[in-house]
């Protein structure tokens, strides 16, 4: 099934194409969660603070449809 990711802030360097791109498409398994979709992109967890699937709140465990859009916000730094 094909789902859009959109990785924010540092973790844009992880993405599969050039890293100026702002969102992917993925192909993934059916029945695949987020945290199936963090492992082919290797998100380390401990850099991830908010997962939202259709701008919904969600979590490792949220089960994808085809055409979810997932983003996945690491935690804000500053000074």
């Amino acid at each position: 099934m094909l789902v859009t990711i959109k990785l924010a802030g540092p973790l844009r360097k992880l993405y599969k194409e050039p890293a100026s791109r702002k969102k992917e498409e993925a192909e993934i398994p059916e029945g695949s969660s987020v945290g199936d979709l963090l492992e082919v992109y290797d998100v380390p967890l401990k850099s991830v603070r908010l997962i939202t699937v259709n701008r919904l709140k969600a979590n490792v465990d949220t089960r994808l449809s085809t055409g979810d859009e997932i983003n996945v916000i690491p935690p804000a730094a500053g000074g």
